[in-house]
């Protein structure tokens, strides 16, 4: 968990502090099979799945304030990088988490309560070895 995304379509998609989180956090995230890296910094709700298939990156920033546009060269650099962009909301809401054992639900919820996206994982730790 950390404030700033090591990756987002945000305007932070391509800012210094991500490109250095990105080349310097993500190979240890995938080193020692975390299976999520949360984070805030830009203001809306995104999902992204990491090209090694281990780690999986939320962001979560938009409780008070929103973003309603994405940067072209943020989206590129997602590209570049072989993160797959999931999910993508630009209003207001929140992400909540439900652990039973060895699986974790990632729920978005916008302002209304209403869950708009979700996705269930596995314990990267409880399964083989990761190639890549």
């Amino acid at each position: 968990m950390g404030h700033h995304p090591i990756a987002s379509a945000g305007s932070h998609g391509k800012a210094s502090s991500t490109a250095s989180m990105y080349d310097n956090i993500r190979g240890e995230l995938v080193k020692h099979r975390a299976a999520l890296y949360i984070c805030g910094h830009d203001h809306f709700l995104q999902h992204m799945v990491d090209s090694s298939g281990v780690v999986d990156y939320i962001i979560s920033g938009s409780g008070a304030k929103r973003s309603t546009s994405t940067y072209p060269a943020s989206l590129l650099n997602l590209k570049e990088k072989r993160i797959n962009s999931k999910f993508l909301h630009r209003d207001y809401g929140f992400v909540g988490f439900e652990i039973e054992g060895k699986v974790i639900k990632v729920s978005y919820i916008d302002e209304d309560g209403h869950e708009v996206y979700s996705f269930s994982k596995v314990n990267p730790r409880a399964t083989g070895p990761v190639i890549g």
